[in-house]
């Protein structure tokens, strides 16, 4: 009988979603004066915690890439879809008068690229999961334009789908 050792903890993490950040705010002071609970900052600070207090080192990253257009149209409609794209080549007017259609959120030109990601890091980690790379993971991600409780259908539908 061979000796396997245990599985680690995976996580994902990509410093390049923190370039999802409000346009307005352009300063330290201006973060501060204008909070937003959607601060690019967070999931730095949370990565920063798990490495400082050498978490890290007892786990195992997963490579983030990218989420495709046909994975996120499995969970998102068409729709959905174009308006985060269309983002992307929206002018600084354009994306502030589209956030004030949505309750504390902001947008901006990194919003599709940023959802993207996030969406790819997540899926990536759940494939780690399923294949037993990793026993259970943790994603440092931050879900651009996408409202908590629409997050965790979205996360059923991805489940759902990829159950097997």
């Amino acid at each position: 009988m061979s000796f396997k050792p245990p599985l680690k903890t995976g996580y994902v993490y990509d410093v390049r979603m923190r370039f999802h950040e409000p346009i307005q705010a352009q300063t330290e002071e201006e973060y501060e004066k204008e909070y937003q609970p959607e601060d690019p900052r967070r999931i730095f600070w949370i990565y920063d915690i798990l490495d400082r207090s050498k978490c890290l080192l007892r786990m195992k990253q997963i490579r983030v890439c990218r989420a495709s257009a046909e994975s996120v149209l499995r969970v998102h409609s068409q729709k959905y879809y174009n308006i985060i794209l269309s983002t992307a080549m929206m002018e600084a007017h354009q994306l502030l008068a589209q956030q004030e259609m949505y309750d504390s959120i902001y947008l901006s030109r990194e919003t599709y690229f940023c959802s993207l990601l996030s969406a790819g890091a997540l899926i990536s980690l759940a494939v780690a999961v399923a294949q037993q790379e990793v026993k259970d993971g943790i994603a440092i991600i931050r879900p651009p334009y996408v409202p908590d409780i629409y997050f965790v259908q979205m996360l059923r539908g991805i489940l759902w789908y990829t159950r097997d």
